[in-house]
């Protein structure tokens, strides 16, 4: 809500014009919508927006320290695996997109209905698609995009980071200084669709908050990061550990987040 004061208008009555001035409240509303459903205009704003607040260390930072917390300190996040997942994630959101407004003030945060691309594309969204073209970080065809050279943050000071310094889970001891995506798991080609409709009823028609959760967590959140970012390096471990050779690959992912939630 924006408080606005002496604004003026004319009040027309037989043909006289009389001044009036007021004083009152004006409520300024942002719209979420579809990636799809953009402007072209609209959308190249909003990626523009979203690669500044990326590359801008001040704002990416604090988001970033807070969705780390201290894992391997306290051997947990706070963030997964329970209902606060709900609504920390909405909160992760929301801060995302004042971060987005303080880069350009007329755009609002986005979303992506990937039951779009699974009704379209089933296990061909990868080809398909026109997201990842939006997000790519791939320069070789001699095409700008928008992501090209991501810095990885670094910072040593904050509780939770590897050993070159970069602000991920310690465990992910990856010393790449740019933001890079593989389409495999574990050296495994993904055979994974995007979570689509037969999801989100399996969600709906849970009966309580808890399972509700859980289905989210694990159908969209442990499927799409895999999905979308891929795992590597990853060692064939017994004893309760990942096994990579017995297991599909939508197990696996949720193998992953399971032993590693914060890197899905």
């Amino acid at each position: 809500v924006v408080q606005s004061r002496g604004w003026l208008f004319y009040d027309e009555n037989e043909n006289r014009r009389r001044r009036v001035a007021t004083s009152d409240a004006v409520a300024c509303k942002y719209v979420r919508r579809e990636l799809r459903k953009l402007t072209d205009g609209d959308r190249d704003r909003y990626l523009q927006a979203v690669a500044e607040v990326h590359r801008t260390p001040r704002l990416i930072k604090s988001l970033l320290k807070t969705h780390l917390g201290q894992d391997t300190l306290k051997h947990c996040s706070i963030f997964h695996g329970g209902n606060t997942f709900l609504t920390a994630h909405a909160a992760f959101q929301y801060d995302f997109e004042r971060l987005l407004q303080q880069v350009d003030p007329s755009i609002a945060s986005t979303y992506w209905d990937t039951s779009v691309d699974d009704l379209s594309y089933g296990s061909d969204w990868r080809t398909s698609t026109p997201v990842l073209k939006w997000f790519s970080l791939d320069e070789d065809d001699g095409t700008y995009t928008y992501f090209s050279g991501l810095e990885i943050p670094t910072d040593r000071s904050v509780p939770e980071h590897n050993a070159y310094g970069r602000m991920t889970q310690a465990y992910n001891n990856d010393n790449a200084r740019y933001v890079w995506r593989t389409d495999s798991v574990c050296g495994f080609p993904s055979k994974l669709r995007l979570p689509g409709c037969a999801a989100l009823e399996g969600a709906l028609r849970q009966s309580t908050l808890s399972d509700f959760r859980a289905k989210l967590e694990t159908d969209f959140h442990s499927v799409l990061h895999p999905a979308l970012g891929g795992a590597f390096d990853c060692e064939p471990m017994r004893g309760g550990e990942v096994v990579l050779k017995e297991q599909s690959t939508t197990a696996l992912a949720t193998s992953l987040s399971q032993k590693a939630p914060q890197l899905l």
